[in-house]
């Protein structure tokens, strides 16, 4: 009998597969070309998306010039092969092996830039690693031999005729992208694509940190609704970013069986001074979603440690809860920075 895999199941895979590629260690076009055909045996061998899905733009990959060893962003966009008229750009999370990654597109919070799409209300504002991601990802394109060679993703999009769905997934930093990401093409749609306005617009979220303040998530719940799946593990430390009611409660998470080190604290202080004065909130939830997801501390080694169990909070508990075992090669992967005993 085949197994009928949720729409929450089937996101996750996808966004899950781009970060694939974070260890490559070569040029953004040779990572690409390599990447691409990572990309292609996972659509046509992983459970949820076996032979559903075809990749018509991209991979793409971005690397801060000079500095980057690993790719700091990866995206792609798939098409459904069933129905053409579904679409679903895959936005990768934080690299976790790219310090550049972690400094410029994570931690950059305690400033922040005006919304410049839409009829937005005044004081809508995004983190300024938000507004980074987003700008990167407006001006990527594929390198020459890749699927949409030097196409930006809005002119692919305007250019791709038969569109009624247009889906946008990511895990991490990947969900935080999914609603910027999301509320930007809303917002540009009759004006830089979509021209008849007829394209269904919707995000799935998930473990992401908050992307901008109060203004915004309400404005970006104006314009998305239920179309904007925000998914999250209560034990996650990452969802609990930058919202300063969640920030508290990130100490006491794992309590009794895991402890929290001092300089838990001392990070958290830090945090919370630097984004006092912002008003960070994280999106709603879709109710039928029914979230967040139930975590469960998980004392076995290597995840023993405060700093192992939010890495398994993070990564591996998504898949299991999920119940996507065929990911398992991509969160181990993900998972390995926190254990590089394990990496040789």
């Amino acid at each position: 009998m085949t197994t009928q895999f949720t729409a929450m199941q089937v996101m996750l895979t996808l966004a899950f597969i781009a970060e694939a590629g974070a260890l490559i260690d070569k040029s953004e076009c040779e990572s690409e070309r390599e990447l691409s055909g990572t990309i292609a045996k996972h659509l046509n061998t992983m459970a949820p998306v076996k032979g559903n899905w075809q990749l018509v733009w991209g991979p793409c990959i971005y690397k801060i010039p000079l500095i980057a060893k690993y790719s700091d962003n990866t995206v792609y966009v798939v098409q459904n092969t069933s129905d053409r008229s579904q679409y679903v750009l895959a936005l990768s999370g934080t690299n976790p092996y790219e310090i550049t990654d972690w400094v410029f597109e994570d931690l950059l919070v305690g400033t922040t830039a005006s919304w410049a799409y839409g009829n937005h209300p005044p004081g809508a504002r995004i983190s300024t690693s938000a507004a980074l991601s987003l700008s990167i990802l407006q001006n990527m394109k594929p390198c020459q031999g890749i699927a949409g060679a030097d196409t930006r993703l809005i002119d692919f999009l305007n250019n791709t005729a038969g569109i009624s769905k247009l889906m946008i997934t990511g895990h991490s930093l990947g969900g935080e992208m999914s609603t910027t990401a999301a509320l930007w093409l809303a917002d540009t749609q009759g004006l830089l694509w979509d021209m008849q306005k007829r394209v269904q617009v919707s995000s799935y979220g998930y473990a992401g940190p908050t992307a901008g303040n109060k203004i915004w998530a309400d404005y970006f719940h104006q314009r998305l609704g239920d179309n904007a799946h925000r998914i999250w593990n209560n034990l996650d430390v990452v969802p609990h970013a930058w919202q300063l009611s969640d920030l508290k409660l990130i100490p006491n998470l794992y309590r009794p069986q895991i402890r929290a080190p001092f300089w838990v604290k001392l990070a958290l202080d830090a945090g919370e001074l630097a984004v006092r004065d912002i008003d960070y909130t994280q999106i709603a939830a879709v109710a039928a979603d029914q979230q967040p997801l139930k975590g469960k501390v998980n004392t076995a080694a290597p995840w023993d440690s405060f700093t192992g169990q939010m890495t398994y909070q993070h990564v591996n508990a998504y898949a299991e809860i999920l119940n996507i075992p065929d990911v398992k090669v991509i969160t181990d992967m993900l998972a390995a920075f926190a254990k590089p005993r394990k990496l040789a």
